[in-house]
């Protein structure tokens, strides 16, 4: 059996949901350690896809770094309803994930990096907000430096412009 069916049988099993091609692949690409931009609409289940690998393994810890509380709060009642123990999946901010009295003592970490995914969820706001309006979004480029090469970012956006993506 391969990982993706694996994963596929798994998702349906813990979530009851049919997950779609478009899901397992990002899924299956993160749980292998690749960077990906994923660009997809509102709906279109981001964030099973964000979660799927932890259906596999237990051992892995997705961060998921959010702009907005009302989002979190969202995914945080999904991920309780799926089973997922709240140190499989940190939802937070930049702000909390670069600060050195919160999780970037965490990051860097081998042990934690070992098996840790990162997502940047409406990875746009890096482009929108970094500079001036959200500073801490203009240096989440700061923590691939704290966390080993293989660590695998994901940006996830539904309105990301092509310049964004190259920026």
């Amino acid at each position: 059996q391969t990982v993706r069916e694996a994963m596929r049988e798994a998702t349906i099993a813990i979530t009851g949901l049919e997950p779609r091609e478009e899901q397992l692949d990002v899924a299956v690409a993160i749980y292998h350690n690749r960077d990906v931009v994923l660009i997809a609409g509102t709906g279109r289940g981001k964030t099973l896809a964000f979660v799927m690998p932890c259906f596999l393994d237990k051992k892995i810890t997705v961060i998921i770094v959010s702009p907005l509380n009302a989002l979190e709060d969202n995914q945080a009642q999904c991920f309780q309803e799926w089973g997922l123990k709240a140190t499989a999946v940190v939802v937070t901010s930049p702000k909390n994930l670069l600060s050195p009295n919160c999780l970037r003592p965490v990051l860097t970490k081998l042990a934690f990096a070992q098996h840790a995914k990162i997502i940047v969820d409406k990875a746009h706001c890096i482009c929108l907000w970094g500079p001036k309006f959200r500073p801490c979004w203009g240096r989440l480029g700061e923590i691939q430096s704290l966390v080993p090469f293989w660590v695998p970012f994901l940006l996830a956006t539904a309105t990301a412009t092509p310049s964004m993506i190259t920026e």
